[in-house]
């Protein structure tokens, strides 16, 4: 997943961020755009906004405690808007097989819903 960051010194406050932000994860503190890290999902819509090119991402590798290698596998549920997939399912799935990059982990589509084989079938997900 990838992390957002502002770079403090160049934030001038705008809140640019802010506006863009489906998630509420950005607030304009004593002049400057704060990150909650809690919050952001890392979907990228604040980068392109920023007119001081304060924002900027990092891609991290979660690993568990204890493991030597990331977790096996991700799971993510395919939300669907009457019938299409939405942009940020999209993302989530580039992430995850980013993320799965060898041949023991595995990317796993939730789809609800009825009549989603073709949708199966366009994310590339085995039905089983």
């Amino acid at each position: 997943m990838a992390r957002v960051f502002v770079e403090q010194s160049a934030c001038d406050g705008c809140g640019a961020c802010v506006a863009v932000c489906s998630f509420d994860a950005i607030s304009v503190e004593h002049g400057h755009a704060i990150v909650d890290a809690a919050e952001c999902t890392g979907c990228s819509a604040c980068l392109g906004e920023c007119p001081a090119g304060a924002i900027s991402q990092e891609e991290e590798m979660f690993v568990r405690p204890g493991w030597e290698r990331p977790a096996h596998g991700f799971w993510v549920l395919a939300e669907t808007v009457d019938g299409s997939v939405t942009g940020a399912t999209l993302e989530l799935l580039t992430i995850a097989r980013r993320l799965c990059d060898d041949p023991v982990n595995d990317v796993c589509a939730v789809l609800v819903g009825e009549e989603n084989a073709s949708l199966a079938e366009l994310l590339g997900v085995r039905r089983g």
